[in-house]
């Protein structure tokens, strides 16, 4: 169920509707509240019109109707033209500058406000009654919806404030830090099972021959993976399994994305059950996939390096946020390849990340763009010379040299100024001491 909750808590949160919806529920509860609040007061002959909100009833309607309508009209034009700002800035960012909109909590919570207020006006607003002189005009209910009127339009204020900073290319790449960050202190900070010692676990000599292939049967993305589950399985089943994909795939259907051993305790049953650990579905997501997060970062330090963009500044912010992430994932442990049962015998294999591929995945793109730029070859550089500095593994260190070897080469065939790539090769001599210090 972990994959499924995983995928769940995404959905939830990058939805548009999940927030404001609760919001609306909030408003319906509150306008029955209030009014059953001003019908007890009018029981009791408790007059409170004197001091709160006194008017007849067409005057209270009157009201009512305006606040629902200008909040309305508001929330329309103002997402309208926000959606529009969007969209430009997408076209220099990326297109996933609309999905962080989404997920952004502030936006979510502008739009609930908004609509619950007018869902709030409306209902008050049937129960204004003049009939047969039995008026009734919901003091405190009224009294309320202006209230929240009143901050429907100071929210307003600080809703166009905050898509003002938010489409900057800096916050919008903090945002993504940010992102990045929760999702490595979730995949990587937290130790999952352990694996068992090489020398100590074994694994089917035959597994094979006479093991059994899993194919998908629909193509797609693989967003949430439970790992866990899995692993549990095949201690239930007595089977060994192997995974040949990792949440961030694309699988395609009828090509095998997992091998069970021995290969005749396959059954339906069991190929359901290994399913149900999947989430598949069309396009990657941050649930569980870290690579797409530094894919987001690289996607906009790439766009930014674009002819028709140019623009540099963007692309170091972008080095120096992957560099901190890249860092960050130098401190923690990757999860195990193998998954052991506790007496000597692996029952799943994984496929998992490592160090070297997420950091070709942060850096390779930026650098093959940045070729002849000395200002991104250069933050490059010291990037890596801060990486240098925290290595604590062998593979690490050999990630962080197969990267300066690849920007030495296109410093010698792409930068061409003398004094440009003197910077560049000072840069490359500081990094190469500090590795040879490391060893």
């Amino acid at each position: 169920m972990k994959a499924q909750f995983d995928y769940l808590r995404y959905k939830l949160d990058s939805s548009f509707w999940f927030l404001p919806g609760l919001m609306i529920v909030a408003a319906i509860a509150a306008s029955f509240a209030m009014v059953s609040l001003d019908r007890a007061l009018l029981d009791a002959s408790i007059d409170v019109s004197g001091w709160l909100y006194s008017a007849t009833p067409d005057g209270a309607r009157q009201l009512l109707t305006t606040v629902a309508s200008s909040i309305i009209t508001v929330t329309s034009l103002v997402f309208s033209m926000t959606l529009i700002a969007l969209t430009l800035a997408s076209q220099q960012l990326g297109p996933r500058l609309l999905e962080n909109f989404m997920r952004n909590r502030v936006n979510q919570f502008v739009l609930g406000f908004f609509v619950a207020t007018f869902v709030y006006a409306l209902l008050v607003l049937r129960t204004v009654s003049d009939i047969d002189e039995a008026h009734f005009v919901p003091s405190c209910a009224t009294v309320a919806a202006i209230g929240m009127s009143i901050v429907s339009f100071g929210i307003l204020i600080f809703f166009i404030h905050h898509v003002a900073q938010s489409i900057q290319a800096d916050a919008v790449v903090a945002n993504v830090a940010g992102n990045l960050d929760r999702l490595i202190a979730d995949n990587l900070a937290k130790p999952g099972k352990d694996a068992l010692p090489a020398d100590d676990a074994t694994w089917p000599e035959d597994f094979e021959t006479k093991g059994a292939s899993i194919c998908a049967a629909g193509s797609g993305y693989i967003q949430t993976l439970d790992i866990d589950a899995l692993a549990d399985l095949a201690v239930e089943r007595d089977v060994v399994l192997r995974l040949d994909c990792r949440p961030g795939h694309f699988v395609v259907a009828g090509c095998p994305v997992a091998h069970v051993f021995p290969g005749d305790a396959l059954s339906d049953e069991l190929q359901k059950e290994i399913f149900a650990k999947f989430v598949i579905g069309p396009k990657r997501t941050p649930a569980q996939d870290l690579e797409y997060e530094i894919r987001v970062i690289a996607e906009i330090a790439v766009r930014a390096l674009s002819p028709g963009i140019n623009d540099y500044y963007t692309a170091t912010t972008c080095v120096d946020r992957l560099t901190a992430a890249l860092v960050s994932i130098m401190r923690c442990t990757f999860p195990p390849q193998d998954i052991g049962d506790g007496k000597g015998r692996i029952v799943l294999r994984t496929t998992p990340l490592d160090f070297r591929g997420l950091m070709d995945t942060a850096f390779n793109d930026i650098r093959q763009s940045a070729a002849g730029n000395t200002a991104v070859t250069v933050r490059l550089l010291e990037a890596l010379k801060v990486m240098a500095q925290a290595i604590r593994r062998d593979d690490q260190r050999k990630a962080v040299e197969n990267h300066v070897a690849m920007i030495e080469r296109s410093v010698a065939e792409f930068i061409f100024d003398p004094s440009d790539r003197s910077d560049a090769e000072t840069r490359l001599e500081s990094v190469r001491q500090i590795l040879s210090r490391e060893r």
